[in-house]
């Protein structure tokens, strides 16, 4: 795998379902598809959601504490 699963999240390049199913295949299963897979991509599609939103809060801070440090540099 060139790419990491998180850094293709971290840049946007996989949907949360896109991730799942890598999530499934290279991490849990090791095979295409396998008997447990809609398990396995429901736990994927839980983790991938809250890393989703781990990264949304994460840029929304950055965000906000870009606009305080603007206010900081433009009050002195």
């Amino acid at each position: 795998m060139e790419e990491t699963l998180a850094s293709k999240l971290a840049n946007e390049s996989l949907t949360w379902e896109s991730w799942a199913a890598e999530w499934c295949y290279w991490i849990q299963c090791q095979v295409p598809r396998c008997r447990d897979c809609d398990v396995h991509l429901t736990r994927a599609q839980q983790t991938a959601r809250r890393r989703i939103d781990a990264l949304a809060n994460a840029r929304e801070n950055i965000q906000k504490a870009q606009a305080v440090t603007a206010q900081y540099m433009e009050a002195r």
